[in-house]
């Protein structure tokens, strides 16, 4: 079945594993470091609502107070 995630392990011996094999974490010792490199969706430009997730004011007429940031608190 499709995986969700693709995962890249660069200096590994290729005769050890089969294709479709399932990898795990015990492949690695304990103590090892391990740079794990990713890729955002790019979004652009964002305001405050969708970055920072904080909520709108008041759509009434008028109000000039729509998705502005506000204040960002302590």
């Amino acid at each position: 079945a499709p995986k969700r995630f693709i995962r890249e392990i660069r200096g590994a011996h290729i005769d050890e594993y089969e294709v479709g094999q399932e990898v795990k974490v015990d492949i690695f010792s304990e103590g090892e470091i391990v740079d794990v490199t990713g890729i955002s969706k790019g979004k652009g430009f964002q305001g405050a609502i969708k970055r920072h997730g904080q909520s709108r004011g008041p759509m009434a007429h008028g109000s000039r107070y729509h998705r502005r940031p506000g204040s960002m608190g302590s």
